[in-house]
């Protein structure tokens, strides 16, 4: 048992450093790929997110992101 949960834990960190090893630029591409062709999101559009909220009567939440 002790084995097993030591070596989720060095894959976890060594996951986590690999992740944070990417450049800015990198995260922030594929987090605009993620989410960009979803019809459920409006991405790097406030104006329009907001004429669709008040279109479909909806309530809107807004995240303001900094990718480390």
């Amino acid at each position: 048992m002790t084995t097993r949960f030591l070596a989720a834990a060095l894959f976890s960190l060594a996951l986590a450093g690999a992740l944070a090893a990417q450049p800015r630029e990198t995260k922030v591409r594929a987090d605009r790929e993620n989410f960009a062709d979803d019809e459920h999101w409006v991405y790097n559009d406030l104006p329009k997110a907001i004429a669709l909220a008040k279109e479909q009567s909806k309530p809107l939440l807004v995240v303001f992101r900094c990718i480390p």
